[in-house]
């Protein structure tokens, strides 16, 4: 189990300029590029500001958060938070910022290829610096759509966006599985390092 990237939300805007489109196609192009050769550099290029702060917090959340406050983080903030304390040696960890956090995920493959390679822009839609894209794969629609952001006039991809609306998708998957989101969480780390959790994993390290 790795991250869960591929859901979004679903609504109606205008459609952009065939200029913002073939930026926006552009965009993601260098970023599925990057996950494919665990190029973390590239990719942190060309997502957001949103998504940079979230990286810089979830790290911090690694480093700092107790086990109460990390409870109250959605999924997606779990899991990275958790995944770094059980993945990344706390002294590199100390060391690192949330541009090197990110980086990291991209380089060490913590996003699963295979759901990548296949996938293709169907459509854009835009309205002045927001752009919704539905994907593609094997020609057939898929049901969710990637999230971009014009900032000082190059489009970047919001994976926060993504995030959010997964952290609602995995309530109900969660939820049926009768355990508690941090356990899920901690089950999914163990299948994906191979390694055990333990209840040290909800506590910063001294």
């Amino acid at each position: 189990m790795k991250f869960w990237f591929f859901i979004g939300c679903f609504c109606c805007i205008t459609v952009g300029s065939s200029q913002d489109k073939a930026a926006i196609r552009k965009a993601f192009s260098i970023y599925k590029e990057a996950i494919l050769t665990n190029d973390g550099e590239k990719a942190y290029s060309i997502v957001n500001q949103n998504t940079k702060d979230f990286y810089t917090n979830a790290l911090q959340a690694a480093l700092h958060s107790d086990s109460v406050e990390i409870a109250s983080f959605g999924f997606m903030k779990q899991l990275i938070t958790l995944s770094v304390r059980h993945r990344i040696p706390n002294n590199t960890a100390s060391k690192m910022t949330g541009k090197q956090l990110f980086i990291h995920t991209i380089n060490k493959g913590w996003i699963n290829k295979d759901e990548v390679a296949g996938i293709e822009i169907a459509d854009i839609e835009s309205e002045g610096k927001y752009a919704i894209i539905q994907m593609k794969q094997n020609n057939e629609e898929l049901p969710y759509f990637f999230h971009f952001e014009n900032e000082k006039g190059i489009w970047k991809f919001d994976l926060t966006a993504i995030m959010d609306t997964t952290d609602r998708s995995m309530e109900m998957i969660i939820k049926n599985s009768k355990t508690t989101t941090g356990q899920f969480v901690t089950k999914a780390l163990e299948q994906v390092s191979g390694k055990k959790t333990d209840a040290s994993i909800w506590h910063p390290k001294p």
